[in-house]
């Protein structure tokens, strides 16, 4: 997952657990940071998932899903730490808020989600994206328009009811 956010570049500003957090646009400004990162996105959701789920396979293990949460802001970014431990680090709102969006993914039945800051920059260059509701985001007194794209709220629908998305 860390070279889709390389191939077409983001920065991976560090690994959480099972997750990835990346930024586009810092260290170093780029008009096109949405587009790149939903691109990012849907190599990661495809092509590089269905590659490592069929390695699973291969090995007798149940397949993984995941999920992806995008938003567009202003962050601060650089190094910090102490003279014992340095690390690059991108924190402000605009982050914070994507991280809660991933977490939204699993309510929502897809695997990916946007902010509506992030379908703003992204124009028509997304393809088709249709509004999901607000989403309540922890720590803030309002809520974030959500957006996703046509095809992953298909196969969120095409789910048996009774199924839910490993995410």
């Amino acid at each position: 997952m860390s070279e889709a956010v390389l191939d077409h570049g983001g920065t991976v500003v560090s690994y959480m657990g099972d997750g990835v957090m990346a930024v586009f646009g810092s260290p170093v400004e780029r008009p096109d940071h949405a587009l790149a990162a939903f691109r990012a996105a849907r190599e990661m959701l495809g092509p590089r998932l269905d590659a490592f789920n069929g390695w699973l396979a291969s090995q007798g293990l149940e397949p993984l899903g995941m999920g992806v949460g995008l938003n567009s802001g202003p962050v601060m970014s650089g190094t910090v730490g102490s003279e014992r431990r340095l690390e690059y680090a991108a924190v402000g709102d605009t982050t914070n808020v994507a991280a809660r969006i991933e977490k939204m993914t699993k309510e929502h039945g897809v695997r990916l989600l946007l902010s509506g800051a992030t379908r703003v920059q992204l124009g028509d260059d997304a393809g088709v994206l249709l509004p999901v509701g607000d989403g309540a985001v922890r720590g803030r007194s309002t809520s974030v328009e959500l957006w996703a794209p046509l095809d992953e709220l298909e196969a969120a629908h095409a789910r048996p009811a009774d199924s839910q998305p490993v995410l």
